[in-house]
């Protein structure tokens, strides 16, 4: 697949290479530079900003991040304005002068379509070439020895990569990485389970069920649910570990703990905080991750397992690892896992195309409800123990 002609970073050399690590550092050095240029003068200031706003604009092949859908970009370019503003002590009246605000509407508009012309092909393409895994439990299996790997030597991006092929959330979901607009999660408290949390009704016999009460992409005020409840993709043993991985992801000490280089904590069992930059290819291939996709697809010349995969796996491998309670239907399974509204997962989700070549027998001794069904809330799914005569029979 040919690189995106459409990404943002910044080009300082004829090889196409920035000397950002990642979209937080280019935007701290944007503000450092409209803060330097503010000292001399407000114009100064509005002239360093359409220099910003040229190069955020500009077709580079150096990507910082994954920055692949127009929505994307135009919500990052209003981020980085926002963040100047902030940063400065600006008053609201100078958003218009910022970098993203200050290119004219038309050049803005004729860049936004040119990326979303490119989605379509890139969605198609991924719909087309999906990742494929064979035998899902041995990808689940190899993401459970990877969690306990994290924990053992406290390494939020491993912990974090892990998770998400564990519980299919969303990448930042579940850390504390404030939202686009400054909330942040709550960790649980005596009398507030927090934004994420475990289920715990013996009533109804729920288990392996995780409450989102603060998706990542609810902040953004588009119509995103409020909140909804996931699965655990794995046996009912190893729940306890999937808990303790959930509450090592909301540690703010975890969290905070200093990033270091990727290859030096893995192979020196470092200590790593939550890391922007983190290289999730290096991750996925040192704890053998890879090793379970059995043909890449879309990404033949890139193969690695990012975080965000993680959903799209959840989502295509949930059928063949649970029975249903007969009220739920199979084409509601994706949009129920994902905490989306009606269909509006189907074609953005089959990045993965889980085969299933042999048999796989449903995991034991559960059954998966639509949790309004159950009274937890209104979207989502839950996971409830089955009697003992139903399980023997």
């Amino acid at each position: 697949m040919p690189k995106r002609k459409y990404d943002y970073g910044m080009m300082v050399d004829n090889k196409g290479k920035h000397k950002y690590k990642n979209r937080e550092d280019y935007f701290a050095s944007c503000s450092v530079r409209a803060k330097e240029a503010k000292e001399q003068s407000i114009e100064q200031l509005k002239a360093t900003c359409i220099e910003i706003g040229k190069e955020f604009n500009a077709i580079l092949e150096a990507p910082l991040d994954d920055v692949k859908k127009a929505r994307t970009w135009k919500a990052y370019g209003q981020q980085l304005d926002e963040r100047i503003v902030s940063d400065l002590d600006l008053d609201n009246d100078m958003l218009k002068y910022m970098p993203y605000h200050s290119q004219p509407q038309e050049e803005r508009n004729a860049v936004y379509k040119a990326i979303k012309e490119e989605d379509v092909e890139t969605q198609k393409n991924k719909s087309q070439h999906p990742i494929c895994v064979d035998d899902p439990l041995k990808l689940i299996q190899c993401a459970i020895e990877t969690l306990k790997k994290g924990l053992q030597f406290k390494q939020y991006p491993v912990v974090q990569l892990a998770f998400c092929y564990l519980v299919p959330f969303r990448k930042n979901d579940v850390t504390l990485k404030p939202r686009a607009n400054k909330d942040v999660p709550k960790t649980a408290t005596e009398d507030d389970p927090g934004s994420f949390y475990f289920v715990n009704d013996t009533d109804k016999k729920i288990v392996g069920t995780v409450m989102n009460k603060m998706p990542s992409k609810k902040c953004l005020n588009k119509g995103y649910i409020e909140q909804y409840s996931v699965v655990c993709l794995c046996p009912p043993e190893h729940h306890a570990l999937i808990q303790e991985a959930l509450e090592f992801l909301q540690n703010v000490d975890h969290y905070n703990q200093s990033q270091v280089p990727t290859k030096y904590f893995l192979e020196q069992d470092k200590e790593c905080g939550y890391h922007d930059g983190a290289d999730w290819k290096l991750i996925s291939e040192f704890h053998g991750l890879n090793k379970c996709v059995d043909n890449w697809g879309f990404l033949e010349d890139n193969q690695r397992l990012l975080p965000s995969y993680g959903r799209a796996f959840g989502a295509c491998v949930l059928s063949h690892l649970f029975k249903r309670d007969e009220k739920l239907q199979n084409e509601d399974v994706m949009t129920e896992e994902l905490g989306h509204i009606n269909n509006s997962a189907d074609g953005h989700y089959h990045t993965f195309n889980v085969c299933c070549k042999k048999n796989i027998e449903k995991i034991p001794g559960v059954t998966l409800h639509r949790a309004s069904s159950l009274g937890l809330c209104e979207h989502g799914l839950a996971l409830v123990q089955d009697d003992e005569e139903n399980e023997t029979s």
